[in-house]
């Protein structure tokens, strides 16, 4: 029976992107896009489509069909290809490449061994080898066994076709452990190649003469060399696949009603809208093929082909022109997470965010309280919240804002998907904070200054902003009251999901933390979390975070470190004391310290323990 292999939307346009490598099971796939643009629904959000120059953000639409049983859900518009399309049996080690001729006449169905001479003829599932190439340029494809193997002869065999016998083993060797070198590809004609010269050498593969052919895998061949040498990667490792994510949480000051906000809605929610507002922007309202749709649209809700044109034209007031546009990735997720920012603090009633603003006042008559009061500045409670994902591109190998490869062909659109939730929000108080700094910065800047120096190394800036300690302190929090959420509340912790608002700007100061449901499902939705955000809930939980962190089970060594984690950029935090979910941070479970909250010396938290 054929396995029905499935995964989730949200990892569609996020973990498992258009261009990630997707294991499942012992099979490997790529996800090579979304197979219709015009098949798509459209995530309604102006604020972010314009930040991010594109004219709509589109989801991709659930397909049904009709069964004995009613509507069937048979997946979403993705298409998926096997990648790398080289395996091999584990029994006899045969390596045979799928091509997309024998993977459609499989149907679906795992390929098998076709080694008469083995064991499992006919009857052992293929499994991919773990290799893949990749360059700077995002580019990905095939490593070539064939021209590896045969490269170590003193006549090359792969280039000049003199091999007859055409059958590649991936073999391992006995006796010299588990790593590279016991790695040999041998072809039936006596040629092998260990893969050890590709252990630690970027350059290993310039000297067989490959080159990256600038294309992804499911890209037609021909395409023009880029010119880099590509670099050899393990298919599941962490940095052959960086999709670069923006969101934003859908604030509202009001419930915008206009008089056609009926219509609009209509329109919008029509099959019609996508090839409409196409058609509409690309070649205008006079267009023979836009006039047929809109007529079809004006028959349906009884209104007029004006009517249907004013809500098609762009009325945003606060658009921005090109020019005033944010460039960097950083750039526009701090715009976009400034202009969020006040409604935190004040009561908010709409369709898509409900905000209510606890009073944090009160902890001033109780005296154990008093101290949290004047360090914690403020805490609401958001009771509804909608954000939008968008899919921007990725990167290989490392993060390059200006190498970033685009998910679609057509500029005019990116993926998206939007989800429901809750959360908390608190801040600190900005002048206790920045009180704690003056008084301690010496302390604190030689705490920091071997973190700091590397992020700078590293071109960390481009992607996150100016290193400051103070960023350090409030992701530190952020990720302890995650950890202890998940306790307190019964959240699986991966559903959680921070969102840090910080900026030291003299105009556009902000020092606050959201933590809120991040998944599109049902989890989350009933208020559980919101009720953990309440002054006689959240400040016993902050309180035993912090008492918590104050030891880890790998203390000494984790406290003392000096460098930990992506690249060393943490101190005093690991796995298992301050580390959450890849999918919950918001900065690659980076820049994190647990002395900056609780040393006895000079933490921030230090007078509440």
């Amino acid at each position: 029976m054929k396995e029905l292999k499935s995964y989730r939307m949200s990892q569609g346009l996020t973990t498992y992107g258009i261009g990630a490598i997707i294991g499942i099971g012992d099979e490997s796939f790529i996800n090579t896009g979304v197979t219709n643009p015009d098949e798509q629904l459209r995530v309604i959000f102006p604020r972010l489509s314009n930040r991010l120059g594109v004219n709509s953000l589109r989801h991709p639409r659930i397909k049904y069909v009709w069964g004995d049983k009613g509507q069937i859900n048979v997946g979403n518009k993705f298409s998926f290809m096997r990648f790398p399309s080289w395996m091999f049996c584990p029994s006899c080690r045969a390596m045979k490449q799928i091509t997309a001729k024998i993977s459609q006449d499989l149907k679906g169905d795992v390929p098998r061994c076709d080694n008469n001479k083995c064991k499992g003829f006919k009857k052992f599932k293929l499994q991919p080898v773990r290799f893949v190439i990749a360059c700077e340029h995002g580019h990905m494809d095939e490593f070539p066994w064939w021209k590896w193997t045969h490269s170590k002869n003193s006549e090359n065999i792969a280039d000049n076709g003199n091999c007859q016998n055409n059958r590649l083993f991936f073999r391992v060797r006995q006796g010299v452990g588990a790593g590279w070198d016991s790695l040999v590809v041998k072809c039936s004609c006596g040629a092998s190649r260990s893969l050890s010269d590709l252990n630690g050498n970027p350059d290993a593969l310039k000297s067989i003469g490959q080159k990256c052919r600038g294309k992804q895998p499911w890209q037609a061949e021909g395409d023009l060399e880029c010119g880099e040498t590509p670099r050899v990667s393990q298919r599941n490792a962490s940095n052959i696949y960086q999709p670069v994510i923006v969101s934003a949480i859908d604030i509202e000051a009001q419930d915008a009603q206009p008089a056609d906000v009926g219509l609009k809605n209509k329109i919008e929610n029509s099959d019609l809208y996508n090839p409409l507002i196409r058609y509409f922007e690309e070649r205008g309202s006079d267009d023979e093929y836009f006039q047929s749709m809109a007529t079809v649209l004006c028959k349906e809700f009884g209104c007029s082909i004006n009517e249907i044109i004013n809500t098609l034209e762009p009325n945003d007031a606060n658009a921005e022109s090109i020019s005033d546009k944010p460039k960097s990735i950083y750039e526009i997720n701090q715009s976009l997470k400034i202009e969020e920012y006040s409604s935190f603090f004040k009561d908010i009633k709409t369709s898509k965010f409900i905000n209510q603003v606890e009073d944090i006042n009160q902890l001033l008559e109780i005296d154990n309280s008093k101290l949290f009061a004047k360090l914690i500045g403020h805490i609401s409670l958001v009771k509804k919240l909608r954000e939008v994902r968008v899919f921007k591109g990725f990167n290989r190998l490392q993060f390059d804002p200006g190498k970033i490869v685009s998910p679609v062909t057509s500029p005019d659109w990116l993926p998206a998907i939007e989800i429901y939730g809750e959360g908390i929000f608190l801040a600190l108080d900005e002048d206790s904070l920045n009180e704690w700094y003056k008084k301690y910065k010496s302390s604190i800047d030689s705490k920091m200054d071997s973190i700091a120096g590397r992020y700078v190394a590293k071109g960390y800036e481009e992607r996150f902003g100016p290193f400051h300690a103070k960023f350090v302190l409030l992701h530190t929090l952020s990720h302890l009251l995650i950890r202890q959420l998940s306790f307190e509340s019964g959240y699986n912790a991966s559903s959680l999901r921070e969102s840090i608002y910080f900026s030291d700007e003299r105009d556009e100061k902000m020092l606050g933390i959201l933590i809120y449901t991040a998944d599109s499902d049902s989890e989350g939705s009933l208020g559980g979390l919101v009720r953990q955000g309440q002054l006689q809930r959240l400040l016993p939980t902050i309180l035993l975070a912090l008492q918590k962190s104050s030891w880890c089970p790998s203390d000494p060594v984790c406290k003392e470190s000096a460098g930990q984690g992506n690249d060393g950029l943490n101190q005093g935090a690991c796995h298992a004391c301050s580390l959450i979910s890849e999918t919950s941070c918001s900065h690659l479970n980076s820049l994190l310290s647990r002395s900056l909250l609780i040393d006895e010396d000079f933490g921030y938290f230090k007078d509440v323990l």
